[in-house]
């Protein structure tokens, strides 16, 4: 890790690693990331690579401070993964965070699965071409440049067809080359393989099998954590009526039933949305602002509008033309009648929404009051993971 970093700063950024002691680092983290990895990524980069200080921040706080929503429902669609978070008032809700093991990536493979297979989307089959399948057969899926510009033409390519419009043939172009054999340009002419693979978000079968664990957050023991995982489900096992089923609204604060159970796939990902807002409306539905008095149900009504008015997308796959729009459609369809607007947000503020968390973390960093979010190298050193404890915008 700290080799890659290291490069990045170097050869990318063009920053001399001897001038490190002198910056201070940002970093974005997933709302399901192990707290022993957020531990050792600090000490990399404090004790290691020598920053002045470091910021710990989750990627939708980040989103959200970009687009200028307090309170918003982001959904990060990356290569490898889909997650769900609900931000509110700047921090994110743990019990709301919903982690999907699809992404981008499934859309490229059944993009080029349906290439090579020839479906253009009806039933039938596209009459065979001899040059497409000899295109098609010079892809490695082993090779990172032919990854690379495979992923550039599907991100070209794919689109989610609008209602009552009909297909139409695109056709792009497609740089290939072999070791040690020069770059030759291909066409290629796509019919109904291109806007098949993004249903797959909202059908998750037809990505196939997906290893869903992959998504998972690790669960985490640590000697110098006194209330870990591993202390919470012994505390729980050893207190009366105890079990393995046992549920403490502990377990909620840390990120519990943040995953599909064992064996079953994730539902579309406009349900996933509507689940993680309705755990947020229950969080506020059962909250009580004094003992024996519930919290008055307008704020939950109130919270519920916000959300479904300010869903935030973020992530590179998220630019596929038409997903946003047909995101929004479906989630019109299912919404509460009581929610009168849903409006699904990409590239806010004139941001491309693949780097919207880094923009929201450089305008976090800028900040003045937020300077007392950065752990400074000396506090690491004498005091550790208790000074980013300490610091850190959400629950350890």
């Amino acid at each position: 890790l700290q080799t890659i970093w290291e490069h990045g700063v170097k050869d990318v950024l063009r920053i001399p690693l001897a001038e490190l002691p002198s910056y201070s680092c940002v970093l974005i983290v997933p709302a399901n990331v192990c707290k022993v990895d957020v531990k050792m990524m600090v000490n990399v980069v404090l004790s290691r690579m020598r920053f002045r200080s470091c910021a710990v921040m989750q990627d939708a706080m980040c989103a959200c401070f970009q687009a200028n929503a307090g309170t918003a429902c982001v959904v990060d669609i990356g290569e490898g993964k889909t997650s769900v978070s609900v931000v509110e008032d700047g921090m994110c809700i743990p019990c709301s965070a919903l982690h999907l093991a699809y992404g981008g990536e499934d859309v490229s493979n059944l993009f080029l699965w349906l290439l090579r297979r020839g479906d253009n989307g009806s039933g039938s089959r596209e009459p065979t071409d001899r040059s497409r399948q000899s295109i098609l057969g010079m892809l490695d899926e082993d090779e990172p440049t032919h990854v690379s510009v495979f992923r550039a033409f599907k991100d070209r390519m794919v689109y989610v067809l609008p209602p009552q419009q009909e297909l139409s043939v695109k056709t792009d172009e497609i740089q290939l080359a072999r070791p040690g054999e020069p770059t030759t340009l291909h066409k290629l002419r796509v019919l109904g393989a291109a806007c098949i693979p993004p249903l797959g978000f909202f059908s998750p079968k037809l990505f196939g099998a997906v290893d869903w664990s992959s998504a998972e957050r690790k669960p985490w023991a640590d000697a110098e954590e006194v209330v870990d995982d591993e202390f919470i489900h012994e505390m729980l096992q050893n207190r009366p009526g105890g079990g393995s089923n046992a549920q403490d609204e502990r377990l909620v604060l840390r990120e519990d039933n943040m995953f599909p159970e064992e064996g079953s796939a994730p539902g579309p990902l406009h349900q996933i949305i509507k689940e993680a807002i309705n755990r947020v409306v229950a969080l506020h539905e059962h909250s009580k602002v004094d003992p024996g008095k519930r919290e008055d149900s307008s704020t939950a009504q109130e919270v519920m509008q916000r959300l479904y008015a300010n869903i935030i997308l973020s992530g590179g796959s998220s630019q596929i033309k038409g997903l946003a729009e047909s995101l929004e459609t479906r989630l019109y369809k299912i919404k509460p009648a009581s929610v009168s607007q849903v409006t699904v947000m990409l590239n806010p503020k004139s941001r491309p929404s693949d780097r919207l968390a880094w923009c929201g973390a450089c305008i976090v960093a800028a900040a003045e009051c937020h300077k007392e979010v950065f752990v400074k190298r000396e506090e690491w050193s004498t005091r550790g993971v208790h000074a980013l404890k300490e610091r850190v915008c959400f629950p350890w």
